[in-house]
């Protein structure tokens, strides 16, 4: 029988504090089975163009994007540990490139023990732009070319895999499903139980109430910049696979990205640009009906926890009002269950 799949949603960590901390309890409300609280210094698109992702009416409401404020990511957890009392709490991603061993090590202990056994962190080796602004430096850094080294480390150090989708796998899922086999694989030389490794899925999602709605949001500038710049790892490959030349030139994401690369209106001209073929493949974009279907093909491929990026509510903060119900139409075709209703 396969293993049930779990359903998580990304916490508010942005100002004001008060209702991001009441979205923590609402998102165990509603029943997610985890709260992911990423560890930024910064957000991914350009200075000035992402707007907090609630409606102005309900600035609480669990919307599972960011900001470009963010709270601290162990504060924020140790907040999750004391706020609710069921869901789990994944703090991902963190890097061990900006704290010294000792006092990661501490603070990841104390977070497990206030949260109860709730916590799982995923390591990663970090992306320039928390270095470089901040005159720290990132010179030890593993870049992802296949596997090797991270089936190993995934499979023997760790208890599974992370990456956001569609552009982690460059939105191709036989190459995925061969990756988790290899990580599997390591993980039964080593003695271990595959059956229980995790291989969890941020999901890069516009979802609207169908499918015209959902791609008229893909296409606006917000969601756009990610098709722009994180279509995969290395975004000009993905672009030339797909027979496109990459307005960057030889951009890869961790190494690439920072908030000067564009300025608001620069960024919205460059977004326009980008092909129909582009932006299908690098976020999952539609009506719950189809939104669902391609995570069921993620999830047929080995994944077996699921976050959601809204990316709906960052291109249009009102529009965030909708999430809840067509989260929970997606959530349900996929074979769980939230707390809020769905429409009729």
């Amino acid at each position: 029988m396969a293993a049930k799949v779990k359903f998580g949603v990304f916490g508010n960590e942005f100002p004001p504090m008060d209702a991001a901390l009441q979205s923590l309890k609402r998102a165990e409300q509603e029943g997610w089975d985890f709260i992911d609280l990423p560890d930024q210094l910064m957000s991914t698109h350009p200075l000035g163009m992402l707007k907090a992702p609630v409606p102005a009416g309900d600035p609480s409401s669990p919307t599972s994007f960011y900001s470009e404020v963010w709270f601290g990511s162990m504060e924020m957890c140790a907040a999750a540990a004391v706020l609710t009392e069921r869901p789990e709490i994944l703090l991902a991603v963190i890097d061990p490139l900006r704290r010294s061993p000792a006092v990661m090590a501490q603070e990841m202990m104390t977070l497990q023990h206030m949260s109860g056994g709730r916590m799982t962190f995923a390591i990663g080796a970090g992306e320039q732009k928390q270095f470089e602004p901040f005159g720290e430096s990132r010179d030890k850094t593993v870049r992802p070319v296949g596997g090797g080294r991270q089936h190993l480390a995934a499979g023997t150090l760790g208890d599974g895999w992370l990456t956001y989708l569609p552009g982690g796998s460059s939105n191709d899922n036989e190459w995925m499903a061969e990756y988790i086999d290899g990580i599997r694989q390591k993980a039964t030389e080593a003695g271990r139980d595959a059956s229980k490794l995790r291989f969890n899925a941020q999901v890069v999602t516009v979802l609207a109430e169908d499918d015209d709605k959902a791609w008229e949001l893909a296409r606006s500038p917000n969601p756009g910049w990610i098709a722009l710049t994180a279509s995969s790892i290395d975004a000009s490959k993905s672009w030339e696979k797909l027979g496109f030349q990459h307005p960057f030139g030889d951009f890869h994401w961790a190494s690439n990205i920072n908030l000067m690369l564009a300025t608001p209106e620069e960024a919205a001209k460059l977004t326009a640009a980008i092909p129909d073929e582009i932006t299908d493949f690098a976020l999952v974009w539609g009506g719950p009906q189809r939104v669902a279907k391609r995570i069921q093909e993620m999830i047929d491929a080995g994944i077996n926890e699921v976050s959601f990026f809204n990316m709906a509510g960052c291109a249009d903060p009102e529009y965030a009002a909708n999430w809840q119900p067509q989260i929970a139409e997606v959530v349900e075709r996929l074979g769980g269950k939230l707390n809020v209703a769905t429409p009729a």
